[in-house]
């Protein structure tokens, strides 16, 4: 079954209690592994100069079904 999932990198905001996650890409899972990571923009390292990055479930809705071709009123 082919899955996708969120990649996302954490980001301080100041007098926020946890890290925003920042959905910066999408990973494709097929059989319970990672096929392939598509990032939509460059990660940025922390202060210690590393890069996190986890994967959420996919939260976007699901690609609307094509219109039904030729002319409906014939």
């Amino acid at each position: 079954m082919k899955k996708r999932m969120n990649v996302s990198q954490a980001k301080d905001i100041p007098g926020r209690d946890k890290p925003y996650w920042a959905r910066i890409g999408t990973a494709f899972e097929e059989d319970g592994k990672i096929t392939g990571i598509k990032l939509d923009v460059l990660p940025l390292p922390n202060k210690d100069g590393e890069v996190w990055l986890r994967l959420f479930e996919d939260d976007r809705q699901k690609e609307p079904e094509p219109a039904p071709q030729g002319n409906p009123w014939q």
